[in-house]
Formats: structure tokens, sequence, C-alpha cells
């Protein structure tokens, strides 16, 4: 946890997320570890490492390069629940390992830090694709307009007037945050919500043949439960104006939304109605229908997402 190095000194990759539990606190690591001990024993054989990710000793130099071990230090001129909220976000809850950017060697980009990122998972039963973990910065793509209230919501429901939760952050919500104190989640709300901006939305604009027809798509498919002002219906269907997922760099997660509708995890009760009825378009849209749609979400409404490509589709397909 402290030094991600496993029992016989075999050195772990940063999948396992050593980079964020170096700063727990000792009273915290002796508290997991009394917990796993209660867990009944089960055998377990894990699958045989290829060649190439059983050469640990690069991670001697990848650490030397990328890693600053030790606790987290209390910040003495924030208040006790901003410290907390900061040792639950970059800590115990890890979320940069998401929600940051990494460079070649996967390593996390310490001048974007909450800047946004990528991450695989499940899509459907087989499926594993690309989602982008959305920019929670102060930056106007990612939580500018999001009240300490709104996100305090979302992080222990999953569904706030903002925003509702869905992929891999369903998990996140329904098996971790949830079960939060509400001292915790506003402690974490109020530490996200000083986050200083990182990272700037494009310019991108469309021609009027572009626009007319993302706009078509939208009055079809969209229109209903999202409205004409992107705003969506309460308790129905979350905005999409000003949404991050929507506007982040990375467009996957809008992609996976639009070709494999977003179900709520069945542990989350707190899901948005529409959510049951929110389909997969991935056999009622062409790839190129689908790009024009991303394209009009991106850059109407204020919203300042990148061009999505119909390959790039086809690729999330």
């Amino acid at each position: 946890m402290r030094s991600g190095v496993a029992p016989g000194e075999k050195r772990l990759f940063p999948a396992f997320p050593y980079t964020s539990f170096t700063k727990l606190s000792t009273a915290d690591i002796k508290a997991i570890y009394a917990y796993l001990r209660t867990i009944p024993a089960t055998r377990s054989v894990p699958p045989r490492n290829s060649f190439w990710f059983r050469q640990r000793w690069v991670m001697r130099l990848w650490n030397a390069l990328f890693f600053n071990e030790g606790e987290l230090a209390l910040d003495s001129s924030k208040s006790q629940a901003w410290n907390q909220g900061r040792y639950l976000v970059e800590a115990l809850g890890h979320c940069g390992a998401c929600h940051t950017p990494r460079n070649l060697v996967l390593a996390e980009r310490t001048g974007a830090q909450f800047a946004g990122g990528v991450h695989i998972d499940e899509v459907e039963a087989g499926k594993d694709r690309t989602w982008s973990a959305p920019n929670i910065t102060s930056a106007e793509i990612g939580l500018a307009k999001w009240s300490l209230n709104d996100l305090q919501k979302y992080l222990k429901s999953g569904a706030s007037r903002r925003a509702g939760v869905l992929g891999p952050m369903n998990e996140v919500i329904a098996n971790s945050l949830s079960d939060m104190t509400d001292a915790d989640a506003a402690a974490m709300a109020l530490y996200v919500k000083s986050l200083p901006a990182a990272g700037e939305g494009s310019q991108q604009t469309l021609s009027a043949d572009e626009r007319a027809a993302g706009q078509a798509l939208y009055d079809k498919y969209c229109e209903e439960c999202h409205l004409s002002t992107g705003r969506g219906g309460f308790r129905k269907a979350p905005p999409v104006a000003g949404s991050p997922i929507v506007q982040a760099r990375d467009a996957a997660s809008l992609l996976n939304v639009i070709l494999y509708g977003a179900k709520p995890a069945a542990e989350n009760p707190h899901a948005f109605d529409a959510w049951e009825d929110m389909q997969a378009f991935k056999d009622k849209m062409t790839d190129t229908e689908i790009a024009q749609l991303a394209n009009f979400l991106r850059t109407t409404w204020g919203n300042q997402g990148g061009r999505v490509s119909s390959k790039t589709v086809a690729v999330q397909r």
C-alpha cells in the first residue's frame, strides 16, 4: 500500500493504485488490513502475465521518475473539512487514477491533475471499451456550474440536477461512495470544488448543414427527455447542456451512452427515471449519424467539445 511492493519484493504496476494509497495514514492501512483478515479464505490462481508484464525491474526506474512515497500531509492553511476531503479524494478514493490524464508511460500528468482521463470497462456483456472520466476541476468543461450541493448529492446517490451516474462510475457510487457519511461527502465536494480550473474546451464550429443534421437527430431521438434546452427534465433525464461527459476531451463515454444505452447499476436506486428508457441506438443510427449527433451535442448550449468523426464511432462500436 505504501511502496507498491508485493511479497517477495515483486514491484507492482500502478494499475494497483499504490501511487494514491501511499498517502493513506498508517492507522487506516492497519484498519484495512484488520478488515481484510476477517474475510474467509478462498483459493484463486491469477492468470500468468505475458513476458513484458513479468519485467517488474523496470518499475524501479518508473518509481524513481514518477512516484512520491509517503503519507499525505495536512495543509494547516485549510480547514479540517477541506483536508478531510483532500484525503478522501487523493488517497482513499484515488480519484485521480481515472480523472487525471496520463503520459506515454502511464504516469499521471501532474500538471493536469483531475483534468479528465480514460478508463477501460465493460459497455455490455463481453465488450470492453474506453470510457472518458470527465474533467472535475472548476473549468467550464468541468464542474464550474456545479454547486457544492449538486456535487454532494451526486457523490452520495449518483444523481443530482447536473448529472446522472453511468458506466464505471456506477460501481463507485453503489459499492463505495453511497456508504459515506454526509460529512465525508460534503468534505469531498468541498475539496473538489476548490480545484483550480485545468484543461480547455474546443472552439470547433459546425457548418449550417452539419448543425441541421445534428439538430434533426436530436429532435428525433433525444429532445423528448433532454428537452430543447438541453437541460433535461426533473427526475426524468440529466442535462446535456454543460455536461462534463458531453464536453470531455475524449468523447468515449458520450459515444458509449448513445451506442449502448445508460443502464444504472442494480444497486443504485437513485438513477434518473429515463435511464430505464435510455435504449441503445447502435442499431438505429449509422456511425455517421452518431458522429453528427455527438458533434451537435458538443457544440450547442455553450458546450465546448471537440470534433467526433465517424471513424471514432466505428472504433467505439
